[in-house]
């Protein structure tokens, strides 16, 4: 989840609160973002560490009820998740987990990444020989091949085609990387000890 989506989806959760209740909790939280950012966290790290915001929104409105069980207690104005669990492994879990995740990674992960990587490589193989392709018939010319009329617009109408396919090779690669990313920043959070939120 990015920046963007965990915003939205917290803003609508907080949808309960008063405009300027809500803008206050969402203002602390585009702080909490600068601040991870400045540390050199990725967004989907940040959101990691922060849970997801139904949590968020759930812990915020049962503060509100202990609120008004209890008119003497304050209300907590920069929210960070409570910790459900221990946020760090023994040594001995950590091992098994490493294990387990090498498993998993040898298993099933290498071969969909080796798989979409390799797309990635042929998508901007593709794109760059059918706009390379103007060139192989020059190069074919000047070695004396006869090049038939046809070859020639085919080549040009290639080059077109090459050109479409280079959003898609650009989009491909933007979209396998975050995945690859994600993947790797799991790894750590896992053995770190941290908890998928729901």
């Amino acid at each position: 989840m990015k920046k963007a989506e965990f915003m939205a989806e917290l803003e609508e959760r907080l949808y309960r609160l008063n405009s300027s209740e809500r803008e206050e909790f969402l203002n602390d939280y585009e702080e909490h973002f600068r601040n991870g950012e400045a540390e050199g966290k990725s967004e989907s790290e940040i959101v990691m560490s922060l849970g997801s915001p139904k949590a968020i929104a759930d812990d915020i409105f049962a503060e509100r009820e202990e609120l008004l069980q209890d008119p003497t207690k304050e209300m907590e104005t920069y929210y960070v998740p409570r910790q459900t669990s221990s946020s760090s492994r023994t040594p001995g879990s950590r091992v098994l987990l490493f294990i387990g995740l090498i498993f998993l990674d040898l298993v099933l992960l290498i071969p969909v990444a080796a798989t979409a990587w390799g797309l990635v490589i042929s998508v901007w193989g593709i794109s760059g020989c059918f706009i390379l392709s103007p060139a192989f018939v020059g190069i074919a010319m000047v070695l004396g091949q006869n090049i038939a009329f046809y070859q020639m617009f085919a080549s040009i109408a290639m080059v077109g085609l090459g050109l479409m396919l280079l959003p898609i090779a650009v989009y491909f690669t933007k979209w396998v990387k975050n995945l690859t990313l994600l993947w790797i920043a799991s790894h750590g959070y896992v053995l770190k000890g941290g908890n998928r939120y729901e």
